[in-house]
């Protein structure tokens, strides 16, 4: 995928370097059981660097790259979903603790929102949250995702186990 800059933000491809500014949400046990419900790592091992590398080979995996101080703040991940009859895109995404509630979150996936419509020819995005996390609800909410209803045992999140999964949709 072609780089993209916001105000901000650089929105790019996976680098090596970014292994360790990405160790800081992805070592953050609430930003690991919102985003995937997986356990966070303990450190920069083995298992680590197979993710890092899994990363590199994400095309589709955008790093999202604070440009004053050029180091990662979080991740955006472009899934196709073919479950639609129209070119569907889900989003995901994670921001650093630290970073969080400054507008980044926000700045970036307006800009993959515009990218994804104009530039890709994506006819709708959606996206799946769980009830828990307020603050993504109310960032899809905010830029004019529309909740068309609920994904029953739709995800692990393991404070509590499975449960299930708020669905969005922005159509173009």
């Amino acid at each position: 995928m072609k780089t993209l800059e916001t105000e901000h933000l650089i929105l790019r491809n996976f680098k090596d370097e970014d292994a360790k500014d990405c160790f800081a949400f992805l070592s953050d046990k609430d930003t690991c059981y919102l985003d995937g419900g997986y356990e966070p790592f303990d450190s920069m091992d083995e298992e680590y660097d197979l993710l890092m590398k899994k990363f590199k080979e994400q095309e589709e995996r955008l790093m999202i790259v604070l440009k004053n101080q050029n180091i990662v703040i979080g991740t955006i991940h472009l899934m196709k979903d073919t479950r639609r009859m129209v070119k569907t895109t889900e989003i995901g995404y994670v921001i650093s603790p630290n970073y969080r509630r400054q507008g980044y979150a926000t700045e970036a996936i307006r800009e993959v929102i515009r990218y994804e419509f104009e530039e890709d020819n994506v006819k709708m995005l959606v996206a799946g949250v769980i009830e828990d996390n307020a603050a993504s609800l109310g960032l899809l909410k905010k830029l004019g995702f529309i909740r068309e209803g609920e994904i029953h045992n739709g995800f692990y999140y393991p404070p509590v186990g499975v449960v299930s999964l708020e669905s969005f949709y922005l159509e173009r």
